[in-house]
């Protein structure tokens, strides 16, 4: 923290919220809840229509949360508005990209020992 500086509470309230939000919208695009989307939803089985809707709703929910939690201090329209917008959308982005990126860099041979290993120790 710089010298001088405080936290101040409506800062603290709004990354609790967004965070809150946040694993919301990553459990809906990235997690488990996109098998309940993509049952109604089929386009939402491509990765790229997730990553879309996440960063959209993420850039979305940083900026509402801010505006709520600051007020006055938070200008929506202009330069902390987009500041956030932004922060958001790549947030979502890569809540999205990265465990398909993840599940790429796993080889097969270790997905089966591990599988393996599961059931061994489960049978005990």
């Amino acid at each position: 923290m710089l010298a001088g500086s405080r936290v101040r509470p409506f800062d603290v309230a709004a990354q609790i919220a967004y965070t809150a939000v946040g694993l919301v919208i990553a459990y809906l695009t990235a997690g488990t809840g996109v098998g309940l989307i993509a049952g109604a939803i089929e386009a939402f089985e491509n990765v790229a229509v997730r990553a879309a809707v996440a960063a959209v709703a993420k850039g979305t929910a940083k900026v509402v949360v801010n505006k709520v939690a600051k007020g006055g201090n938070f200008e929506a329209i202009g330069n902390d508005g987009l500041t956030a917008f932004l922060g958001g959308a790549v947030e979502g982005v890569t809540d999205v990209i990265l465990p398909s990126v993840g599940k790429g860099l796993v080889s097969p041979a270790y997905k089966e020992a591990m599988a393996r290993k599961a059931e061994a120790s489960s049978l005990r």
